[in-house]
């Protein structure tokens, strides 16, 4: 299911590292936080509706995959990590398309590299006491994790575009 939501959630980013480029190469502030706001506003309803439809749906699709009981009541345990993945992982996706489109990697480095440092602590933490719910924890820590970071580093971007030599006052 998670894999399956970030093939619709990840189109979000993908149109805004076009979109996020071109206005950055424009230096056009107005078509930077328009795009911005439409992505976050139509990736935000997407990974709703996919969080209801896994919510939803989940148990039944899980049957229609496997007729294996325990594979079955397995899944079922964890399928609300999977439910609450679309509305968690959208932000680091749509995060991650705007830096790409802005060409901005060494802020991207730097966001992955501090989110895997949570990540490792999360599951070096959370996994021995929670087993595989642990491990689920640890992947949306990591979800959060980079969303934060690359949402920090947001100002670098939008520094682009700035006139050269004139302050910004937004």
């Amino acid at each position: 299911f998670v894999s399956f939501s970030a093939f619709f959630l990840d189109g979000y980013a993908l149109a805004a590292e076009s979109l996020i480029g071109t206005a950055v190469g424009a230096k056009n502030r107005n078509g930077f936080d328009r795009t911005l706001r439409y992505i976050c506003e139509l990736g935000f309803l997407t990974a709703a509706i996919l969080t209801t439809a896994i919510f939803l749906a989940g148990p039944a699709l899980i049957d229609l995959l496997t007729n294996v009981q325990e594979v079955r009541n397995t899944t079922r345990t964890y399928l609300l990590w999977a439910v609450a993945a679309p509305v968690i992982s959208l932000w680091c996706y749509l995060l991650d398309g705007v830096f790409i489109g802005a060409t901005c990697t060494r802020e991207m480095r730097n966001a992955m590299l501090v989110s895997l440092l949570a990540y490792l602590a999360a599951w070096y933490l959370l996994t021995p006491v929670f087993l595989n719910h642990g491990l689920w924890l640890s992947l949306h820590v990591y979800f959060v994790a980079r969303a934060l970071t690359l949402w920090y580093y947001l100002p670098n971007v939008r520094s682009l575009l700035r006139p050269p030599g004139l302050a910004s006052t937004s």
